[in-house]
C-alpha cells in the first residue's frame, strides 16, 4: 500500500461520501469521507493511504482506502465543521485550554468561554449549539457509517433524533425505528439492519415490513384498509419467507399495540388510516345533524345575477346548501357538472363568509369503507 500526502485544491465529483478531488500538486485521488461534508475538506493537508489506478473518465488517480487530515484535529473540525467557531477563536481557546482540556470544557463547562475576551451569552449560546450538534452528528457518525450510511442521510437521522436521548441506544435496540423519520422507507432501514446483524426472521424485521407493507399498499390504492390474504402474499415478495404462522404471530402484535386496526369485516387497517377516517366520519356524523340559517333568501336573483343555468339535480344541490344543510357529498362522472355546481356553491357560501376563510381541496378518490357505511346506515 502507497502513501500520498498533499493539500486539496478542487473537488471534482461527490456523492453520498464518495468523492474525486484534484490536490494542489496536480495529482487526482479518489476517497471516502464521512466525518463531515466533504467541501470542508478544501484547501485541507492530507495524508492518504492506497493504490494508484488508470481510471477510465479521470485518468490515473489515487484510489484512497484511508484518509487522515494532518492539520490538529480538534482544530480542524472546529474551525471548518462546527459552527461559530472561526479560525482565530478556535486557535486561542486551544492555546488557552489544550485539546483535552477544550472538549472537556465543551462537554461538561461551556460557561467557562465567557472567560475569553470578546465573548458573549450569544455567540456562547451559538458555539454551544454548534458543538452539541457537531458530537451528535460525529458519535452517530462513527456508528453509522460501517452500515453504509451517506453524510446526507447522517444529517437527516441526526436532525430528527436531535431531542432523543442515547440516540445510538435507540437505533441499536431498534433499527426499524428509523422507518419514522421522513425520507427512510423499509427497504434503507432493512440493509442497516442487515448489516448491524439482525436475521432474516427477527420479529422486529417482520413487524416492520408488515406495518410498511400496508401502508404502502393503501397509499397506492387510494384504500384505507386490506384484506390479510393481500397482505400476507404482499409480504411474501417483499421478505421472500413464505411463512403465515410468522406473519400471524407479528400481526397480532400489531393489533395488540394499536399499529394495525382489525375491522368488524376483517380487513386490516393501519391506525393513522383508521384514526383519520374516523375523525372524518364523526364530523360528517355531527355536520349531517346540524343545520344553519339560509343563506340567501332569492336564490332565483342570485342565480341570474352570476348568470348560472343549472339542471334539475345541480340546482337541488345548491338549494340544499342554501337551507342551511351542513353536509352535502357531490359525485358524478365526468362531465355531468360537478365542476359547474362547486362554483356556483362557493358563490353561494361567499354571501354567507369571507370568500377568503373558505377553504377548498380535491382527491383522486373518495372512497366511502364499508365498515362505516354498515355501521352508519348511510350508502354511496
Amino acid at each position: 500500500m502507497q502513501t500520498l500526502i498533499g493539500q486539496i485544491d478542487k473537488i471534482i465529483y461527490e456523492n453520498g461520501g464518495f468523492f474525486i478531488a484534484a490536490l494542489k500538486s496536480g495529482e487526482k485521488i479518489s476517497a471516502h469521507y464521512y466525518e463531515s461534508e466533504v467541501e470542508n475538506l478544501l484547501n485541507a493537508a492530507i495524508t492518504l493511504k492506497g493504490e494508484w489506478e488508470v481510471h477510465k473518465n479521470y485518468g490515473k488517480t489515487f484510489k484512497a482506502e484511508s484518509l487522515l487530515v494532518n492539520q490538529n484535529e480538534l482544530f480542524f473540525f472546529l474551525n471548518r465543521v462546527v459552527k461559530g467557531f472561526t479560525k482565530k477563536l478556535t486557535a486561542e481557546l486551544i492555546e488557552k485550554y489544550g485539546q483535552e482540556g477544550l472538549i472537556e470544557i465543551l462537554e461538561n463547562d461551556i460557561e467557562r468561554l465567557m472567560e475569553m475576551k470578546g465573548m458573549n451569552a450569544k455567540r456562547l449560546e451559538k458555539l454551544s449549539n454548534g458543538w452539541k450538534q457537531f458530537r451528535s452528528m460525529r458519535l452517530l457518525g462513527e456508528f453509522l457509517a460501517p452500515y453504509g450510511v451517506t453524510p446526507t442521510l447522517l444529517r437527516l437521522i441526526a436532525t430528527a433524533m436531535k431531542g432523543v436521548q442515547e440516540p445510538i441506544d435507540v437505533i441499536k435496540k431498534n433499527p426499524y425505528g428509523l422507518m419514522s423519520i421522513n425520507g427512510i422507507g423499509f427497504k434503507k432501514a432493512d440493509e442497516i439492519a442487515h448489516q448491524m446483524g439482525i436475521s432474516h426472521h427477527d420479529e422486529r424485521r417482520i413487524q416492520a415490513a408488515m406495518e410498511y407493507t400496508l401502508s404502502e399498499y393503501c397509499d397506492a390504492e387510494g384504500n384505507s384498509c386490506i384484506t390479510q390474504d393481500i397482505l400476507y402474499s404482499k409480504l411474501d415478495l417483499l421478505l421472500e419467507l413464505n411463512d403465515e404462522e410468522i406473519y400471524g404471530h407479528a400481526l397480532e402484535d400489531r393489533i395488540r399495540e394499536d399499529k394495525i386496526m382489525l375491522l368488524p369485516s376483517g380487513r386490516l387497517s393501519p391506525s393513522r388510516l383508521y384514526q383519520a377516517e374516523k375523525v372524518l366520519f364523526d364530523q360528517f356524523v355531527r355536520r349531517g345533524k346540524s343545520k344553519a340559517e339560509t343563506i340567501c333568501k332569492d336564490l332565483e336573483n342570485f342565480l341570474a345575477e352570476h348568470s348560472l343555468n343549472l339542471g334539475d339535480q345541480q340546482r337541488l344541490a345548491l338549494e340544499q346548501i342554501n337551507a342551511g344543510v351542513g353536509l352535502l357529498f357531490l359525485i358524478g362522472y365526468a362531465g355531468t357538472g360537478k365542476s359547474t355546481t362547486a362554483k356556483a356553491l362557493l358563490d353561494l357560501l361567499a354571501l354567507r363568509m369571507d370568500s377568503s376563510l373558505i377553504m377548498t381541496c380535491a382527491v383522486s378518490k373518495i372512497r366511502v369503507p364499508r365498515y362505516h357505511a354498515l355501521q352508519s346506515g348511510t350508502h354511496r
